[in-house]
């Protein structure tokens, strides 16, 4: 792990599994992960993956520096992949397709941000997207949606996420 995690991180559980499902889609399982926040009424960041998909390392090692930060913060799963099989273009090739539609893509953003409104500890009014690459266009089919679940903020790379504060 990264050292200057380690202080930050000192103490706190590992994430949970969460399975959900996008309200129109019962039949697509998606497999998120919720770090808790540090204190009650704390801010969430929904992390939406890559191509490569939600158990890439990249997306993990935000999430940990998030949640050393004290943020709240759920890996949202945009294939419903359980397992990382996302690394595989021929595994992957389907959820990618499904993707290419902008209403999946809005509605199983919509699921994780309608998930990171319930986590314990969170303020449902203060949750963000944040997204790279196929995740930055969830973040920017949810900010740009009339309906957009509940997200206050959308940012479409994090490089100034981990930088900074709140």
């Amino acid at each position: 792990g990264d050292a200057r995690l380690a202080k930050g991180a000192a103490g706190l559980a590992p994430p949970s599994r969460v399975v959900y499902h996008a309200e129109e889609e019962e039949h697509v399982p998606l497999y998120g992960d919720a770090y808790a926040p540090r204190a009650e009424r704390a801010p969430v960041v929904v992390l939406f993956h890559t191509a490569a998909g939600p158990r890439d390392l990249f997306v993990q090692w935000h999430a940990e520096v998030l949640r050393a930060r004290g943020y709240g913060v759920f890996v949202a799963d945009l294939f419903g992949d359980a397992r990382g099989d996302g690394w595989d273009a021929t595994w992957a090739a389907r959820p990618r397709r499904d993707l290419q539609n902008p209403f999946h893509l809005h509605e199983r953003g919509a699921a994780a941000i309608a998930i990171a409104r319930k986590l314990p500890g969170a303020d449902p009014e203060r949750i963000a997207a944040v997204g790279w690459c196929l995740g930055g266009r969830a973040a920017s089919a949810l900010a740009s949606a009339r309906r957009s679940g509940g997200a206050r903020g959308t940012l479409i790379s994090g490089d100034e996420l981990t930088r900074g504060g709140r």
